[in-house]
């Protein structure tokens, strides 16, 4: 398994089949595996998630409202890929998204690659993929240089790192 994609998600049905469609059409050309954590939505989220299950999509229902980032939490606790990267359910992704990502992270052997992005306007104009590579500089020194956004998002991870430093989102405080 090369790459799991982490979608938390809370009543986000209005965006959710636009997400779960772009991630199902992905021209990587490894095995990937899409992990989404449902956080006791209240709305027809589940269904809409149920849809895509047929499509080797991992569906894990919370019944107890746990927040983002606990919710992110667990799709840590069930990634395989050897990468992992973060998709929001109210987010849509190119095509070429998981590819990109992977050509920038593996060729290079780097511990993170982050993407530009484009927020969509009504005519759901789709995100960039212009890849950057950040590690001269240790990654606090980039945030603090705004250098780097501090968003989950736009990135890629090595999920040996995640393991190693038992890197895990804090609640109360990451959203």
């Amino acid at each position: 398994m090369e790459i799991s994609v982490i979608v938390p998600n809370y009543n986000g049905m209005k965006y959710l089949k636009q997400c779960l469609s772009s991630l199902l059409s992905q021209n990587f050309e490894g095995e990937y595996e899409v992990i989404i954590i449902d956080d006791c939505s209240t709305d027809d989220s589940r269904a809409i998630i149920e849809t895509f299950c047929d499509n080797e999509f991992i569906f894990i229902q919370k019944y107890k409202n746990i927040g983002q980032a606990k919710t992110r939490n667990v799709g840590l606790d069930h990634a395989k890929g050897k990468y992992i990267c973060f998709v929001d359910s109210d987010d849509f992704v190119s095509h070429e998204f998981l590819q990109c990502m992977y050509n920038s992270i593996s060729k290079n052997e780097r511990d993170m690659s982050i993407c530009n992005y484009e927020a969509v306007d009504s005519n759901n104009n789709i995100i960039s993929q212009e890849v950057s590579e950040f590690d001269d500089l240790p990654l606090y020194a980039q945030l603090l240089e705004a250098r780097c956004s501090a968003v989950v998002w736009d990135k890629i991870y090595r999920r040996d790192l995640i393991e190693k430093h038992n890197v895990r989102f804090m609640p109360n405080i990451c959203n």
